[in-house]
């Protein structure tokens, strides 16, 4: 029985720790994937929980589009200070470039969009 409480607790941290990222572009990287692929239950493991909440209204809408063509390529990753920094990328499968805003958050890099 403890063996098994063992491999739970090691499964629990493993998916606990799956979505800590110590580099802002890892984290925009997973978040901006997630949202391609229209999963925002992995995407709020990347976000603030504002940004979720402003997210899942859009998506409500009607308005967020999954891109199954979506391809992360890092442009720039600025530190601002120890709690924020934005991150620049282009998807080379449109061109678009796109710049996020992330702020820690318990010590892991989260996007945060709107109020800053």
């Amino acid at each position: 029985m403890k063996n098994i409480l063992k491999v739970l607790f090691g499964l629990f941290l493993l998916l606990a720790l799956s979505g800590c990222s110590d580099k802002p572009a890892e984290t925009a990287k997973s978040f901006s994937e997630a949202m391609a692929k229209g999963d925002l239950e992995k995407a709020s493991l990347y976000a603030t929980k504002e940004t979720m909440e402003i997210m899942g209204f859009a998506n409500s809408l009607g308005g967020l589009q999954q891109n199954p063509n979506f391809n992360y390529k890092l442009i720039e990753e600025k530190i601002i200070d120890d709690s924020r920094a934005k991150v620049t990328f282009k998807d080379t499968s449109s061109d678009k470039i796109e710049t996020l805003d992330l702020i820690k958050v318990d010590n892991e890099w989260k996007v945060s969009i709107g109020k800053r």
